[in-house]
């Protein structure tokens, strides 16, 4: 007989389906030896959902989410995802980081985005001028979430695993940090 059978596989990579009658794989005409079960299926992420997304810092000894010295280059991370949490594999988003003053809108700063072309992009920036900034970050005309703190699980390994609904850790919020620039060390005069 004729069957159909549909799924809607939610978890991203590379997976086998098997299709077996009386507990046998089906071999489609082509015999034992050249039979085509399992199947061979790649299931991509679904399209980024930047709520999803989130941005943290590296796992150095300073949170650039909300600390940085005057003058100096901060890293910060963005790992797009889909819907259900599955890491992105390509590049290409549009990115718009910026560095708003709380005293003075007027003043902002931009990061430099480097894009990985696999979903994740590092995200630079140096800050001359010592005060509180908002870090506004848009992904496609949305806002992540942002990742204070160092966390125990690197934000590039963090993704859905097929059973139970994708979480962030709890120190990841929609709330958008606020960064301390401080004065860098002063140096005698030459």
């Amino acid at each position: 007989g004729l069957y159909r059978s549909e799924y809607t596989p939610l978890k991203a990579g590379k997976f086998q389906v098997f299709v077996r009658t009386g507990g046998h794989d089906i071999y489609c005409g082509k015999g034992e030896e050249e039979k085509c079960s399992p199947f061979d299926v790649t299931v991509f992420p679904g399209p980024v959902v930047p709520e999803r997304c989130e941005v943290e810092s590296s796992t150095g000894e300073k949170d650039y989410l909300v600390k940085a010295l005057a003058g100096e280059t901060g890293k910060i991370y963005l790992q797009t995802k889909d819907a259900f949490g599955n890491n992105q594999i390509a590049g290409g988003k549009t990115i718009i980081v910026l560095f708003i003053s709380n005293t003075n809108t007027e003043i902002r700063y931009r990061g430099n985005v480097q894009d990985f072309q696999n979903g994740t992009y590092a995200i630079t920036y140096s800050i001359p001028l010592a005060g509180q900034y908002t870090v506004d970050i848009e992904i496609e005309g949305g806002s992540p979430i942002f990742c204070v703190g160092l966390q125990n699980i690197p934000w590039y390994s963090r993704t859905y695993n097929g059973i139970n609904p994708y979480s962030p850790p709890s120190t990841c919020q929609n709330q958008k940090p606020f960064l301390s620039v401080e004065h860098g060390p002063f140096h005698a005069p030459s």
